[in-house]
């Protein structure tokens, strides 16, 4: 008995240890959609997106031939696991970031944000992402990729 008390005791240790908690951008996929908006119709870009459901699920959109918007609504849509911009085409590219990471995050360094895609855009920072505000930007512009991609999540850090 004392041995069964001593597996089950270690048991929930492990369970309890490998346990992490997950941070989601706190942001419906609605709310992102009309931020992205507003960020373009702000910094006249000329990308917009459909009003996206808060529900959850999967929401995508073309911007243009070549540059995609996809999100992840969890739970009941209250929340975002990723937001993804693919960009096959490079002309453009740069104005649906720019207007993804403002829709995350209104306050975000655009200054520090544009120096940071510049430099991945070059080869620059390997594997490295920007972290501001809560959340976590990842641009790959590899070759094997054909093309760029941002990888938007939330930090657990602050």
């Amino acid at each position: 008995m004392k041995r069964v008390l001593s597996v089950l005791a270690l048991l929930g240790v492990v369970l309890s240890a490998s346990a992490v908690e997950r941070v989601f951008i706190p942001l419906t996929p609605t709310e992102f959609s009309e931020g992205f908006n507003r960020a373009s119709q702000i910094y006249k870009l000329k990308y917009r997106l459909p009003i996206w459901a808060a529900k959850a699920g999967k929401f995508s959109a073309v911007l243009a031939p070549g540059i995609t918007v996809a999100v992840v609504g969890i739970d009941k849509g209250d929340a975002i696991d990723r937001i993804t911009v693919t960009c096959k085409a490079v002309d453009g590219c740069q104005q649906g970031l720019i207007a993804a990471a403002l829709a995350v995050d209104p306050e975000v360094d655009v200054k520090a944000f544009g120096s940071y895609m510049n430099k991945r855009f070059q080869g620059q920072l390997e594997g490295q992402s920007m972290q501001q505000n809560g959340i976590y930007y990842f641009v790959d512009a590899g070759k094997k990729l054909g093309g760029i991609e941002m990888i938007i999540e939330a930090s657990d850090e602050e």
